[in-house]
Formats: C-alpha cells, sequence, structure tokens
C-alpha cells in the first residue's frame, strides 16, 4: 500500500503535468493583441438615423432630442468619432472614450 506522502507527490506530479500539457487554466478567454476586458472589437457602432437627423439643421453643441428605440432623448449634437463632418445627437449621459 503507497503511503500518504507518496500519494501526495503522485497527484502533485500529475496536476503539474496536466498544466503543462494543457498551457495552464484561464477562466477568461484569451486576448488579443492589446486587447484589454471591457473594450469592443471592431469600429464604434455607428449613430442611429435619428440621432443624425436631430442635428442636421443645427450647430456642435447645440442641444438636441429625439424619440429613438430606447424612448425619448435629450442631449447635445457632437460629431461622432465614425463619421465625417456630420453632426448627430448624443444623450446627455452619453460618455465619449
Amino acid at each position: 500500500m503507497l503511503s500518504a506522502k507518496v500519494i501526495r507527490q503522485l497527484s502533485l506530479a500529475s496536476l503539474t503535468t496536466l498544466v503543462i500539457v494543457t498551457g495552464g487554466v484561464s477562466a477568461q478567454p484569451p486576448t488579443q493583441d492589446g486587447e484589454e476586458r471591457g473594450q469592443r472589437r471592431g469600429p464604434p457602432p455607428k449613430a442611429p438615423a435619428e440621432a443624425l437627423e436631430a442635428c442636421s439643421d443645427l450647430s456642435e453643441g447645440a442641444n438636441c432630442g429625439f424619440s429613438g428605440r430606447r424612448g425619448d432623448v435629450n442631449g447635445t449634437c457632437i460629431v461622432p468619432r465614425n463619421e465625417d463632418s456630420v453632426l448627430a445627437c448624443a444623450p446627455a449621459d452619453h460618455e465619449r472614450n
């Protein structure tokens, strides 16, 4: 019969082999170059048509509003990062990263 010490050593050796063979255990999927947890992949989403229309006759920084899929939105006209020389109505609580 094997002693408890021998069993522990065999268990540790088996676990070490498993980690080496599998490359370790991770609770999160691997990330791509420079990607951080919580970041979106790809380009930022386009502004909805309603947000663009709300600022079509206004200037940057003007107050604006529209009815969207989440209800009534009040905000400010901004130039979105992924748009060229157009304005969109950004909600007042919009965070621009």
